[in-house]
């Protein structure tokens, strides 16, 4: 009996086991952690330096409104040193989970200070933001992945203490990987979603509630003499013309339905399209809106194989910037 293709059916077990477990190396593993962590670095930055207006030896003081984790937890004042302290575990672990040095460790503190330097942040305002939403289910990810033991200190002592690891097979580099890429292309589909059942075609009829925003975030450095806005100027003239902001909102729009596409094609030149349309997204909507959401173009890396982009580099640059020990303990553990 002849047997059928493996691509003619996508929906078979096996088609999706290839394309889950398959594809990626140990090294591509450990060079998007590396690759996450720097980004996380500068992103941290952005999201916690207004914290530092904070004196740090100054008087405890009640939340505006406690976040949902912090009420579930008692927790309703903010003491300053607690929130520095955070804040120096939450760059160290970030560090320490760059470096691979106790790396299910450097997951685990890192996502209870973001969790909690986040909370500081929305229990101030009462509101409630997602900027770390992506980062953190990444790094619940990578928590039960292997991706300590390539690239990193712990494989290092590892070795030098006569303990070999297990080899990081092709299935246990590729699952978190495509985990990621899924749950990537799927936050922005579901983002669509999301605001078209909220609120319908009125969300791009006109500029909706984008035109909305644009005027609120404008006008909170008021007008100069001339009525224009103080500062986010493109942003409060954009918002005085509905046209090109309803064909900018239903081409976001657009993008958001079809990113899931990005999942399906082989072509290199279509996910770097994918990755310029949503980083081109995100930088307009911190220049537009002031949505700090830049750490996302660094996420979006994990589209593209970093161990095949380290060879060129080391191909056609003569790069050797991968320190000797990483490559010898992916050697001593295969």
């Amino acid at each position: 009996m002849k047997s059928e293709p493996l691509l003619a059916n996508p929906f078979r077990l096996s088609w999706w086991s290839g394309y889950i477990f398959g594809g990626y190396s140990a090294e591509s593993l450990g060079l998007f952690r590396i690759w996450f962590a720097f980004g996380l670095i500068f992103y941290h930055v952005s999201q916690v330096l207004f914290l530092f207006s904070i004196d740090p030896l100054g008087k405890a003081f009640y939340f505006t409104d406690p976040i949902w984790y912090f009420r579930l937890v008692g927790l309703h004042v903010h003491v300053p040193w607690v929130t520095y302290a955070a804040i120096a575990t939450l760059f160290a672990s970030t560090v320490t989970l760059g470096l691979g040095y106790r790396t299910r460790w450097s997951l685990v503190v890192l996502f209870i200070s973001m969790a909690y330097v986040q909370g500081v942040r929305d229990s101030f305002d009462g509101d409630v933001h997602h900027r770390y939403v992506v980062p953190a289910n990444a790094i619940i990810i990578f928590l039960f992945s292997r991706c300590g033991d390539v690239l990193s200190l712990d494989a290092r002592r590892h070795r030098q203490q006569g303990r070999l690891l297990a080899p990081v097979e092709e299935w246990a580099a590729s699952w978190p990987l495509r985990v990621i890429q899924i749950y990537v292309a799927f936050y922005y589909f579901f983002a669509a979603v999301a605001k078209l059942r909220i609120a319908g075609l009125a969300w791009v009829g006109d500029g909706g509630q984008v035109q909305i925003k644009l005027i609120e975030r404008s006008m909170r450095y008021g007008l100069d003499e001339h009525g224009q806005a103080v500062r986010m100027k493109l942003g409060y003239l954009l918002a005085q013309m509905p046209g090109w902001l309803v064909a900018f909102v239903s081409v976001v729009i657009l993008f958001e339905l079809l990113s899931p596409l990005v999942l399906l094609t082989r072509s290199l030149r279509l996910r770097i399209l994918f990755v310029i349309c949503a980083t081109t997204f995100h930088v307009l909507n911190f220049v537009l809106l002031s949505v700090v959401f830049l750490l996302y173009p660094f996420m979006l890396v994990v589209f593209f194989d970093l161990a095949k982009v380290a060879d060129r580099l080391r191909e056609y640059c003569g790069w050797k910037w991968l320190p000797a020990w990483s490559r010898n303990s992916i050697a001593a553990s295969a």
